[in-house]
């Protein structure tokens, strides 16, 4: 058994190697991956926000025309969402012309009650989204931006997120399973699996979901 001396000298050069190597694979990845095809995510760091934090981009194309995609990314009160491995509960709180007051509750923390205020520019086809209680989530910030364009018959999404949490610097390093890429891809996969599950839903104009 080591001594308590050389588990304390140790453990500190430990942790300070396992943030080298993960940085030098995250940059070693972002060097020699190859250009994604147009159904796979691309993701990468970006500049973080004023207040600090981890940022990241997210770019991804879903099989379904805009107007399809947006009924169903707008739709706050959908009963897909916890389809979704990483949510517990969803549900609608208010509703205004252009601002969606929605309550989460998520698989790593499913006590706590995360609140997201998400603005609605349809004319751009924009959404930005804050969490209007960080404090009692364990979080200093987190909010982002949502932007769908056409792509063909497909749309073309980009979502920038910004976070800053106690060890989000060690989850935005965090390569393979677990990490922030990994959420990221799977989030990226769920959304174009469902919605395409979805289309005949959200394709009909004139129906309750086709707002």
């Amino acid at each position: 058994m080591l001594s308590h001396s050389i588990v304390r000298i140790t453990l500190p050069v430990v942790l300070l190697m396992s943030v080298v190597y993960l940085i030098a694979s995250e940059a070693r990845a972002t060097l020699v991956e190859p250009v994604a095809k147009n159904d796979r995510a691309r993701i990468s760091r970006i500049q973080p926000s004023q207040y600090g934090g981890q940022a990241f981009q997210i770019v991804y194309r879903v099989p379904v025309p805009i107007q399809v995609y947006w009924r169903f990314k707008t739709d706050f009160n959908g009963d897909f969402q916890t389809s979704n491995k990483y949510i517990r509960s969803h549900r609608l709180v208010a509703q205004s012309a252009n601002v969606a007051i929605t309550e989460n509750r998520y698989a790593n923390a499913p006590d706590v009650n995360f609140q997201w205020k998400t603005t609605v520019t349809a004319s751009d086809f924009q959404l930005a989204y804050v969490l209007l209680n960080p404090k009692s989530c364990g979080q200093k910030f987190q909010f982002g931006r949502i932007e769908a364009a056409p792509d063909g018959p497909f749309t073309r999404v980009v979502h920038r997120i910004y976070f800053d949490f106690f060890g989000a610097f060690f989850w935005a390093h965090l390569p393979g399973p677990g990490g922030m890429r990994d959420f990221l891809r799977y989030t990226a996969r769920w959304e174009q699996m469902t919605v395409l599950r979805l289309k005949e839903r959200y394709g009909r104009p004139g129906s309750e979901a086709a707002r």
